[in-house]
């Protein structure tokens, strides 16, 4: 009982919900993935790399959710008597403690490396127009999250759902598009302050603040998934 009150419950109608918002972000996110690596490759700036570096996270965990969510359906067999369930979990275990770990520790380096060795950044306008429609895309996907979280939430508190929740798909998704527009947040601003004031420490700032949010998602989705 007290199980069932920690986690709530899975309805086959909000899962499958989960797993819709969760193919919309995949396919956003390859799109804003694309984008901020051209942004960098054109600017050099150290927020466009780290928030490359938090789409490809991104993208890499919606990818595992994915792949989860399809073997966790399998039927038990000999080797797995009790099913394929706790798949789903581990897929978002790992993505929390290696794709959003090693992006915090990327990131982290680049940050520290621009301060260390600044460098002129080149056409920050692109820079800011690509972060601009990344964030909207970005809202799209965590719309459709929230949408399909509404589906069981029942009032509760947004940080209460994502720790009571048992499909894993939706907590995941949740976390990780709220650091994706706050991530998105402070690269627009340390872009934006550079390109007014011509200092690229502020970029550099920026590009640290981004490492930082990818750590914490790291440590907090790591401790949700292994509750569950």
């Amino acid at each position: 009982m007290e199980g069932d009150q920690r986690h709530g419950s899975s309805a086959p109608g909000a899962s499958h919900a989960g797993f819709r918002a969760v193919a919309v972000a995949l396919v956003a996110n390859l799109g804003v993935a694309a984008a901020k690596l051209v942004g960098f490759l054109i600017t050099g700036s150290g927020s466009m790399v780290a928030e490359f570096a938090h789409s490809v996270a991104d993208t890499g965990n919606q990818a595992l959710l994915l792949v989860g969510r399809r073997q966790s359906e399998r039927r038990p067999d000999p080797s797995h008597p009790f099913g394929y369930g706790a798949v789903r979990f581990l897929g978002a275990f790992i993505v929390a403690l290696l794709l959003f770990g090693l992006g915090a520790v990327f990131s982290l380096a680049e940050g520290v490396n621009k301060l260390i060795h600044p460098h002129p950044l080149d056409d920050l306008p692109i820079a800011l127009g690509i972060l601009v429609v990344a964030i909207g895309l970005e809202a799209l996907s965590f719309r459709a999250g929230v949408a399909a979280a509404n589906q069981t939430r029942r009032g509760q508190g947004w940080v209460r759902f994502v720790r009571s929740t048992r499909i894993p798909e939706l907590a995941v998704l949740l976390v990780e598009d709220t650091g994706a527009l706050v991530g998105l947040g402070i690269a627009l601003v340390a872009v934006a302050v550079s390109a007014i004031t011509g200092n690229t420490v502020f970029d550099a700032v920026g590009t640290l603040g981004i490492g930082v949010l990818l750590a914490v998602n790291s440590v907090f989705l790591g401790i949700e998934m292994t509750s569950l």
